[in-house]
């Protein structure tokens, strides 16, 4: 069975309820956050039955939706259609940008596959599908024949350092050919940026807005100006001159030329430049 069409997209609260749902409702999707509907607390397993139900297209970043097996059960058995962010790091106005440039990917895999449909999002808007109509699709013939191994469920959902590293490619048989190719593709733009995030910007960077540091302090902290005596009498050494807080006052290194930057060393060997 096939959603129909119009899609409601069901916003779940992993990814908030501002960026991702105004982005899609200025792209004319109708769209229903999950704190309009279900309690804060409401238990995975409870709205995913319910928006089944109603039909919806659930979008989400809660990866345990997708590897926890009584959620991912539960997804699968309210004939749920899932987008599922691949990274989970981002923030909102990203996930925006990432959600409006999957829309016409995500429209051809409700168009094209029955629900259950658990698919992940790329963050340049890329769609992979890995469960339609239910069932787990399988990596193509060409793969399985060369036995190259593929990584476990959920691998790239997890950070980068606890991915371990990558099961080695089998060695070519008798009379195989190797060969690599690289394809780079040098056009790509990224997602573009939402107009919220936008106009934030360009007031950052409007020059009435530049943060102006004085050249003279009008009222120093008492260590601020022990540090400057303390810094006019040492001698340079490798370029910088230093004070320590053994003297009274701040523990810090500079350098006697103007552009260079100053280094409080906070007492902390691994804080020391």
């Amino acid at each position: 069975m096939k959603l129909a069409e119009p899609y409601t997209f069901f916003v779940d609260r992993s990814l908030g309820g501002a960026f991702v749902a105004g982005a899609l409702r200025e792209a004319g999707r109708s769209v229903i956050v999950h704190d309009d509907e279900f309690e804060p607390d409401a238990r995975d397993v409870d709205w995913l039955q319910a928006v089944g139900k109603r039909g919806w297209v659930v979008l989400t970043k809660d990866a345990r939706i997708r590897t926890n097996a009584i959620e991912r059960g539960t997804l699968l058995s309210s004939n749920v259609a899932a987008f599922m962010l691949g990274r989970g790091d981002m923030k909102g106005p990203q996930m925006a940008a990432t959600f409006i440039a999957a829309l016409p990917r995500m429209t051809k895999v409700l168009r094209r596959w029955d629900v259950p449909i658990v698919a992940t999002v790329t963050a340049l808007g890329g769609v992979s599908v890995l469960y339609a109509n239910g069932v787990r699709l399988q990596p193509a013939k060409l793969v399985r024949k060369l036995g190259i191994p593929l990584p476990p469920q959920g691998y790239w959902l997890r950070p980068e350092k606890r991915r371990g590293d990558r099961p080695a490619l089998p060695p070519p048989k008798p009379g195989m050919e190797t060969r690599w190719e690289v394809r780079v593709s040098v056009n790509e733009e990224p997602p573009p940026l939402a107009p919220e995030l936008a106009a934030r910007l360009a007031e950052e960077a409007a020059p009435e807005a530049a943060i102006v540091v004085p050249t003279e302090l009008v009222s120093p902290h008492r260590l601020a100006v022990l540090s400057a005596k303390a810094l006019r009498k040492a001698k340079p050494y490798e370029g910088f001159v230093a004070c320590h807080s053994s003297e009274g006052c701040l523990s810090i290194r500079v350098a006697p030329v103007v552009g260079r930057p100053c280094h409080p060393h906070h007492e902390h060997p691994s804080l020391r430049p």
